[in-house]
C-alpha cells in the first residue's frame, strides 16, 4: 500500500489516478500511524513551503517523516521540502537531504512552466545540492538545477511524474515496483588509451581515434553541458587485466561534479574497493563477472547493487571477454542465468559500435525483459536514438556521436507550449465570435483525449457561461478529465473565492484560471497564491482595445471596467499570479491571428509567463505570436475541434 501524504494542498487526485492505472493500491492520508506502516510513500508536489511545512508540524508528520525507512518520493514542492532550508516564505525544511531551495534568477519566465527535456515542470524554485545526492540535472534560463534527487531510501523529482507521459508513467513505475526512481538519460563516455580520450571501432585497437589530450577538461565540458555521469572505460586496463590509468580517474573524482562509474581491468575484489572507495560512484565488471562471479556477489553484498553493475558486450549474440578480444561462448540467455544478484547491466552489440547506425535495441529489451535495468550502449547515431532509448526506459551512453557532434546532452531543453483550449457550455464544448453565437463542438472528455493522443502540452477548460449565470464550475467535470488526462489541464470559469480553487485542485486539476471575480477582488489572487503556490493561479486578461488603451472586461466580454489591461497585468504578478491568459475580445473566434500588438506589450510588462489567446486561424499566427513577442506558450481553441490544424500540424511546423 502507497500512503500520499496529505498536507492540504496537493494535487492528489490527478497522482491518486496516474498509481490507479499502474494498479496500485494507495490511500490519501495524514494520519502518521498509517504512513508509518505504508509500503511507500509519497509527498505530492503543489503549493508553497510554509503552509505546507505548518500542515506537516500540526499533525506532527514534521518529525515522522525524516524517521522513515521505508522508500519515499518528494515531487515538486514535496522534494523541496526534503531540504534544509527554503528562501520561499524563508522556511525551515524537513532537513532529509543536506541543500537549500533557491529562486530563479534569470531574465526567462518565472516561474518555469511547462516540458523541459521530456518532463512537465512548473516551479519558481529549484535546489542545490551536493553532487552525490544529484541523480539527474536540468536547465532553466542558464541555470542548472537538481531535477532528481536520492539519499537512503528517500528521491524527489522536481518535474510532475504523473503529468510527464510516457517517462512519468515509467519512472512511477520504477518506484512502485523496486521503491527507487532511477533517471533515463544520455552518458557521456570516455575511453582512456595512452592517458588520451579515443574511440575504437567495433573494439578494434586497431582502429583508434584520438579526440582530446585531456580527459580532465573533456569530462568538465560534458559537465557544463548538463551531465550528471560519467562513463569511463580504461582501455589500457581492459586489455591488460589490470588497471592502467588510476591517476586520471582518481583526479576525475577530485576535479569535477559528476558521478563516475569505471569499467576495465578490475578483476579482483581488491581493485574494485579500491576505485568505489576513493569515491567512484560504481564499477562495471565484464569478464570478470563471468570467470569469477564470486566477486560479484561479494562487492554487493558489501557494497550494494547500486554500485556494482555489469556490462554485456554481445556479438552475434555471444558474449566477448577480455576487452572483446576473447569469444567466452556463451549465449544472452546462459549469461543472464548467472547474473541472478545483478541490477543494473550495460549492453553493447559490438558489431553497432562506432557505426552510427542505431543500438540494438531489440538485444536490449531481451535483456529487460529479464527483470533487469538496461544502459543502452554501441551504435548511437543520433538524437533520436537517445530519445527512444529514453522512450524505452533505458539510459543511453553516447560517446563518438557526441564527439562528432551527432548527438548533444540535452537535445529538447525548455520548450513553447500548445495548449489546446476547451470551452464549455451546458457541459459540452462550444465555439463562438466574441463570445456569442456559441455552436456545439462536442464532448469535453473526448476532445481532450483526442488532442492529449495528438501531443498537447496542456488542456484549458473555461466554462464560459458560469459566470453570466451564477452557477459553480464543473466540479464533476474536473474529477472525471483526471480520471482521464496524464497531462497538465487548467479549469475557469465562475472561481470566487479560495474555496473554489480548493475544490477545483482537490478534484484534479493542476492550474485554475481566475477572471471576473479578480477585477473586483484583487486580494483574491493573493490569498490563493499564499496559500496553494503561485503556479497554480492563472490570471485571465480579458481586453478590448477602446481607441485610447486596452480594457479590461468582465463577465464574458459583456462589462467593461474601465481598467487598463496593461496595469492590471502588473499588479497581478505583484499580487502572485503564476501565469496570465491572454484573451483579445477583439480577436476572438476571427481567425484572423492573435492580437500581437496587445500580447508584446503585456509580456514585456511582466516577468511570468504569458499565453496567448484569441485568434489563431493558421500555423503562421503562431509563429508570429512566438517571433515577435515573448509569450511562453499558445492556446489553440477553434481550428482544432474543426479540423482544420492539429497539434501535429503544429508542432511539426512551429
Amino acid at each position: 500500500m502507497i500512503a500520499i501524504i496529505d498536507y492540504k494542498a496537493g494535487n492528489v487526485a490527478s497522482l491518486v489516478e496516474a498509481l490507479k492505472r499502474l494498479e496500485q493500491v494507495c490511500i490519501v492520508t495524514n494520519d502518521p500511524l498509517v504512513i508509518q506502516s505504508a509500503d511507500k510513500v509519497i509527498f505530492p508536489g503543489q503549493g508553497r513551503a510554509a503552509p505546507a511545512m505548518a500542515e506537516l508540524k500540526r499533525t506532527g508528520l514534521d518529525t515522522l517523516i525524516p524517521t522513515l525507512t521505508q522508500p519515499f518520493l518528494g515531487i515538486c514542492l514535496g522534494m523541496q521540502l526534503l531540504m534544509e532550508y527554503s528562501e520561499e516564505d524563508n522556511t525551515r525544511c524537513l532537513g532529509v537531504i543536506p541543500g537549500q531551495v533557491k529562486r530563479f534568477q534569470t531574465t526567462e519566465p518565472v516561474p518555469q512552466m511547462g516540458w523541459n527535456n521530456g518532463y512537465y515542470f512548473v516551479h519558481s524554485y529549484y535546489v542545490e545540492t551536493p553532487a552525490r545526492y544529484t541523480q539527474y540535472r536540468h536547465q532553466y534560463g542558464g541555470q542548472w538545477f537538481a531535477s532528481m534527487i536520492g539519499k537512503d531510501n528517500f528521491f524527489g523529482v522536481q518535474f510532475h511524474p504523473e503529468k510527464s507521459g510516457q517517462l512519468g508513467q515509467h519512472l512511477l513505475k520504477q518506484f512502485c515496483e523496486i521503491g527507487k526512481v532511477r533517471p533515463t538519460q544520455a552518458i557521456p563516455a570516455i575511453d582512456l588509451l595512452n592517458g588520451k580520450c579515443v574511440r575504437l571501432q567495433q573494439g578494434d585497437y586497431n582502429t583508434v581515434t584520438e579526440y582530446s589530450t585531456d580527459p580532465i577538461a573533456t569530462a568538465l565540458e560534458f559537465q557544463n553541458q548538463g551531465a550528471v555521469w560519467l562513463h569511463v572505460v580504461d582501455l589500457d586496463g581492459a586489455r591488460a587485466g589490470r588497471p592502467m590509468n588510476q591517476a586520471i580517474i582518481q583526479e576525475l573524482v577530485q576535479k569535477t561534479n559528476l558521478r563516475i562509474e569505471v569499467g576495465g581491468g578490475i578483476r579482483s575484489v581488491e581493485t574494485a574497493s579500491q576505485y568505489l572507495d576513493v569515491g567512484v560512484d560504481r564499477i562495471i565488471l565484464g569478464t570478470t563477472a563471468i570467470q569469477q562471479p564470486e566477486i560479484v556477489g561479494q562487492l554487493i553484498n558489501h557494497y550494494g547493487t547500486d554500485r556494482v553493475i555489469v556490462g554485456l558486450d554481445m556479438k552475434s549474440n555471444i558474449l566477448s571477454t577480455e576487452g572483446w578480444t576473447a569469444n567466452s561462448g556463451l549465449d544472452l540467455k546462459q549469461v543472464l542465468k548467472q547474473l541472478k544478484s545483478v541490477r543494473t547491466v550495460i549492453v553493447t552489440d559490438i558489431h553497432k559500435d562506432g557505426m552510427f547506425t542505431g543500438p540494438n535495441f531489440s538485444l536490449c529489451q531481451a535483456v529487460k525483459d529479464q527483470g533487469f535495468d538496461v544502459i543502452v550502449s554501441g551504435g548511437v547515431g543520433d538524437d533520436a536514438d537517445v530519445e527512444r532509448a529514453k522512450q524505452l526506459g533505458m539510459s543511453v551512453i553516447v560517446g563518438k556521436a557526441l564527439y562528432e557532434g551527432k548527438v548533444k546532452l540535452l537535445p529538447k531543453g525548455f520548450t513553447k507550449r500548445i495548449i489546446a483550449c476547451l470551452d464549455i457550455a451546458n457541459g459540452r464544448v462550444v465555439k463562438g465570435t466574441q463570445f456569442t453565437d456559441l455552436r456545439d463542438q462536442g464532448d469535453p472528455i473526448e476532445l481532450a483525449q483526442r488532442y492529449e493522443d495528438q501531443g498537447a502540452d496542456e488542456i484549458i477548460f473555461l466554462d464560459i457561461m458560469a459566470t453570466v449565470e451564477n452557477r459553480e464550475t464543473l466540479y464533476r467535470l474536473v474529477s472525471r478529465v483526471a480520471e482521464t488526462l496524464a497531462i497538465p489541464f487548467c479549469v475557469g470559469g465562475g472561481v470566487r473565492s479560495v474555496e473554489d480553487i480548493r475544490r477545483l485542485l482537490l478534484a484534479g486539476a493542476d492550474k485554475v484560471s481566475i477572471g471576473s471575480a479578480v477585477v473586483s477582488n484583487p486580494k483574491l489572487v493573493e490569498q490563493a497564491s499564499a496559500q496553494f503556490g503561485a503556479q497554480c493561479i492563472v490570471v485571465s486578461v480579458d481586453p478590448k482595445w477602446n481607441g485610447s488603451f486596452w480594457e479590461m472586461y468582465t463577465r464574458g466580454g459583456r462589462t467593461a471596467t474601465g481598467v487598463d489591461a496593461i496595469q492590471f497585468a502588473q499588479q497581478m504578478e505583484q499580487a502572485g499570479a503564476g501565469e496570465l491568459l491572454v484573451n483579445s475580445l477583439d480577436k476572438d473566434g476571427t481567425k484572423q491571428g492573435y492580437d500581437v500588438p496587445l500580447l508584446h506589450a503585456v509580456s514585456q510588462a511582466v516577468t511570468i509567463p504569458v499565453i496567448a489567446s484569441s485568434g489563431v486561424g493558421t500555423i503562421q499566427h503562431i509563429r508570429d505570436a512566438f517571433d515577435h513577442t515573448t509569450v511562453s506558450a499558445a492556446l489553440v481553441a477553434g481550428v482544432l475541434h474543426s479540423g482544420e490544424l492539429t497539434i501535429q500540424d503544429i508542432k511539426s511546423h512551429v
